[in-house]
Parts: C-alpha cells; sequence; structure tokens
C-alpha cells in the first residue's frame, strides 16, 4: 500500500484523538506522556496539530500517533493507513492489522528506572571494532574519553537479547524500557530488544553515580531512527555526574544531545546534554543551583528555539541564562570541534 504523509496528517486530528481513546473536554485532557492532575495537552483542530504545555511535547497527527503508543513513524503512518483508509504515491508501506487495543495496554505500562538491571547491561558488554572506530574517527574522540564515558555497543542484538532474557526475564526487561512489543507485516506479534546490531549504548548516571538512563546510537548514518531511547522511562541529563567533579560558581554548558555534550567535554568544558530540543524539564534548573548556566544551541530554527525557551525558564526563577552563539559555519558544538580537530 502506497502512503501520502500529507494526507495523514490531514487527518482530523480530533478524529484521531477519538480513535486512540483519548477523552476530550473542551479540546484539551491529561497528557499521556506524564504525570498531571490539571489537563495540560491541547488539541487545536484548525491547525490540526497537538501540544502539551506541561512537557512541551506537541506536533502533528502522526506524532500523536506515535508518542501515543510509543511506536515507529512508518507504523504510525500504516496504523492511521489501517483505521482511515487513506492512499496515494508517495510512501510505500505494508499494512498491517493493529489491535488498537493491544497496543494501548502495553503503552499505559507505567516502565520504572532498574538501576540494576542497566548497571549489569554496561558491565555485560565492551564495544567492537566498528564503533571504536566510528568514535574515533568519525567523531574524533580520544580513547580516553570513550574509557570515561563508559560507552559501549552492541554488535548482535537477538544475541545480546537472548542474554537479557535468560539473566532477567520478559516482565522485567519491559518494565525497564529494554524491551517492547513489535509487529511484523503479517500482524503477528512479538517482543524484542529496542536497540539493534550496531549501536553505541550511553550511560546517564545520576548524582549518586547510579545510571538511571541509557540512550542508543546506530552507527548507521542512514538509518530512519538514529537515536533510540528507553521505552517509557523518564529522562535525566547527560553526564549530571560532573556536577560533583567541579568547583562552584563555575560555568557549565547545556548542549542538545549526548554527542555535543561529550564534545563540548573533549574541549575542556564541563557539559551536561538535553535530550532533543523539547526536552529540557524545569526541574533541571535545580541542577544549576550553584553553578553558571551556560547554553550553546545547534545552528538551526529547533536549536534557537529550545535556548529561548530554556532562558525564559531560568528567568522564572531569576537565574540568567548565558548563551553562546556558535559561528553560521558550523551546525553544532560537535561539528566545531570535528573541524577545528581535523
Amino acid at each position: 500500500m502506497d502512503l501520502n504523509v500529507t494526507d495523514l496528517n490531514n487527518i482530523p486530528i480530533l478524529q484521531v484523538a477519538q480513535k486512540l481513546g483519548i477523552s476530550l473536554i473542551k479540546n484539551k485532557t491529561k497528557c499521556f506522556l506524564h504525570e498531571e492532575k490539571t489537563a495540560s495537552l491541547s488539541l487545536n483542530p484548525v491547525k490540526n496539530y497537538w501540544k502539551c504545555f506541561g512537557c512541551d511535547e506537541g506536533g502533528n497527527v502522526i506524532d500523536l500517533v506515535v508518542k501515543f503508543y510509543g511506536i515507529t513513524f512508518i507504523e504510525a503512518c500504516s496504523w492511521l493507513s489501517y483505521e482511515f483508509g487513506h492512499s496515494s504515491r508517495t510512501i510505500h508501506i505494508q499494512k498491517t492489522k493493529y489491535n488498537p487495543r493491544r497496543l494501548k495496554t502495553n503503552i499505559c505500562q507505567k516502565n520504572e528506572v532498574d538501576y540494576e538491571l542497566y548497571q549489569w547491561i554496561f558491565d555485560s558488554s565492551s564495544i567492537n571494532n566498528s564503533a571504536l572506530e566510528y568514535l574515533e574517527k568519525k567523531r574524533k574522540y580520544p580513547r580516553s574519553i570513550i574509557k570515561e564515558f563508559n560507552i559501549r555497543s552492541i554488535d548482535s542484538s537477538k544475541e545480546f537479547y537472548s542474554k537479557c532474557i535468560n539473566k532477567w526475564g520478559l516482565k522485567r526487561l519491559l518494565k525497564a524500557g529494554i524491551s517492547k512489543e513489535y509487529v511484523n507485516q503479517k500482524g503477528e506479534t512479538f517482543y524484542g530488544l529496542i536497540w539493534w546490531d550496531n549501536t553505541l549504548l550511553f550511560p546517564f548516571y545520576n548524582q549518586k553515580n547510579e545510571i538511571s538512563y541509557i540512550q542508543g546510537r546506530t552507527i548507521n548514518e542512514n538509518a530512519s531512527m538514529r537515536y533510540i531511547n528507553l521505552s517509557n522511562i523518564n529522562t535525566i541529563p547527560f553526564n549530571l555526574q560532573i556536577l560533583s567533579t567541579i568547583p562552584k560558581c563555575s560555568h557549565v554548558l547545556i548542549t542538545e544531545g549526548v554527542t555535543d555534550c561529550i564534545s563540548c567535554c573533549v574541549l575542556g568544558r564541563p557539559a551536561i546534554g538535553i535530550i532533543g530540543a523539547s526536552g529540557f524539564k524545569e526541574e533541571y534548573i535545580n541542577y544549576f543551583e550553584d553553578f553558571i548556566p551556560v547554553i550553546i544551541p545547534d545552528n538551526d530554527t529547533a536549536g534557537h528555539q529550545f535556548a529561548t525557551r530554556i532562558k525564559k525558564l531560568f528567568e522564572r526563577v531569576g537565574k540568567e541564562l548565558f548563551v553562546l552563539h556558535l559561528d553560521n559555519k558550523y551546525k553544532d558544538i560537535s561539528d566545531y570541534y570535528f573541524n577545528e580537530n581535523a
């Protein structure tokens, strides 16, 4: 079946919400991405988009399905096509028979941080040659930095998943966001690892030096999804542990993403990384109580919006956030680091 993304995004968002089972009062509801007491997620039927003013997530119709079910862009397109019968000639996707009730049951489960399991993953894995080559040649990271950040990789997702199942069992893997349910082209369901072969694993340590989150990054530059996050686990900033190693009143850089953060650290600048342009949570401000925050936004619209939004959050508590703008010839701080060290 051929699908046209424009047609799918033009499906009335209120109809999509109804099909997803989202109850609305005056086009508002409690956000399904986080806990809250009052409704902060709003649907705009005129512009056909959604926005949560609590966690700052939002987007078009396809984004709503992706976020609600925790599935991929392709899976969301396929679901919309199946439910609303749209077709045209842009993207070829095999139609599958999804069961919304089954999917909703899985996505609504509350997953939890599993410190013991996450630590075991890094204790039980290493970093392969292709991953080292990517980090050293494509990113120009010294071997000492790779070791310092405890970066690992997955050679074979099937073998590693089997190892995880034997040690922890499926229920615990699902609860920890390490495993999730998939649907093949025949409409059959199965469970598997959220990461695949040749994927880098970056550990996120909390201030107690416990691994509280893991992000995967595929080495394949042509992959549709480069970064793969834990399924339904609350994120924390990357490299928080650095705050316990630097003097008070030090400048701490805020970057958009893990690799930008590492690039700053290689340059000798303490930094923490935020997952995505909309990933900075208001409570993160507390981490900077004893430090001077400086943000280095990417040189694009999302990056500038990222900096503007965070600056306003700091202003609410009477703390100044400094913005460091890169020369326009650089896309981001990683691009700067790579080219200046070429």
